[in-house]
């Protein structure tokens, strides 16, 4: 057998092989088939999942079937399993960002009448994991550009707002004993640290 019988031999054999997938090579080592599991499949798994318990793994399994089958509609049920997943597993503020496309956070102080209003927008970005912020007040909508990112651990919320005159680090922790939030607003010093601006006791208002 010459060279151009092999080379051909090769490229018919690597022809075959593109055109049968995996499930060629698999079958040759008696190996079985790899088979990409459908929407429904990964759905009925990451259901299962929450069932047992195992609030991490649905969380993946869901995460899996909204980013591979994206206009699927049951694409929109595995939405809702994230974010019940993340409730259950008490990470609460993952599980708020999860059912909706943003939160929005109103909010007054105390006086009457109230001397500052504002209304921070919360949302996530799948494309790069951060949580992305908007923060309008009442000193004027230059101050909402631009927007922060940060991310959730546990149940703190922290990001970050690199304003042209300086950045901006607000960090926001919930308070599970009394339903309350602490927020904390911190400067750029000017050297790389930061120094602190102000601090917020936050009580949530219920609505009827």
């Amino acid at each position: 057998m010459n060279r151009r019988t092999l080379l051909t031999t090769a490229i018919l054999i690597f022809f075959l092989s593109s055109l049968t997938g995996c499930s060629w090579w698999d079958n040759l080592w008696g190996r079985e088939p790899r088979v990409r599991q459908t929407p429904e499949g990964l759905y009925q798994s990451g259901v299962e999942q929450y069932k047992k318990g195992d609030y991490k793994k649905a969380i993946a399994t869901f995460t899996r079937l909204r980013d591979e089958y994206p206009l699927n509609p049951v694409a929109l049920q595995a939405e809702l399993g994230i974010g019940d997943s993340y409730f259950e597993n008490e990470q609460y503020l993952d599980a708020e960002v999860s059912y909706g496309s943003f939160v929005e956070l109103h909010m007054t102080d105390t006086a009457t009448p109230s001397g500052y209003e504002a209304r921070v927008f919360l949302g996530h970005d799948p494309k790069t994991g951060r949580l992305i912020a908007h923060w309008l007040d009442r000193f004027g909508a230059g101050f909402s550009i631009p927007h922060g990112a940060g991310a959730i651990r546990g149940d703190t919320l922290r990001f970050d707002i690199p304003y042209q005159d300086g950045p901006f680090r607000d960090t926001f922790v919930y308070r599970r004993g009394d339903g309350t939030w602490q927020f904390r607003l911190e400067a750029g010093d000017g050297a790389g640290g930061w120094k602190p601006f102000a601090e917020y006791q936050v009580t949530p208002i219920r609505r009827r």
